[in-house]
């Protein structure tokens, strides 16, 4: 480059310049990347929130089904003796059924609130 006319001071300007471009270029990629990363921790971590809450709410679900199993088996087996029963006349036996269904239905919905505070979430959460 001397030969062409440039000075060693000239040589060294352009030098430092292309280092400093060379620098800013390096730390504005870097910038950007640990942004980027960030952005993607946060993704992440959402998305395990998101995954963690799945699993609560099917919790939930999963013991009332359990419990309602159970509570519905055991009207069930009420309402089926009240129908086997000869002894009682039609009106009375659909009296007492209909009183069963509500009864079960009270039950199920009291399980329901109670579970659903038991796992910690609030009524205005389903």
């Amino acid at each position: 480059l001397e030969m062409k006319g440039l000075s060693k001071l000239k040589i060294a300007a352009i030098a430092m310049l292309g280092a400093a471009a060379g620098g800013f270029i390096y730390y504005s990629y870097r910038k950007k990347a640990k942004r980027e990363q960030a952005r993607m921790d946060e993704e992440k971590r959402e998305q395990n929130t998101k995954e963690v809450e799945k699993a609560k709410i099917v919790a939930v679900l999963e013991d009332i089904s359990i419990e309602s199993a159970s509570i519905f088996s055991y009207y069930s087996k009420l309402m089926k003796a009240v129908q086997d029963d000869q002894s009682s006349h039609p009106n009375y036996k659909e009296l007492v059924k209909s009183e069963y269904l509500t009864s079960m239905e009270q039950t199920l919905q009291e399980l329901t609130r109670t579970k659903i505070i038991a796992h910690g979430f609030s009524l205005e959460d389903f």
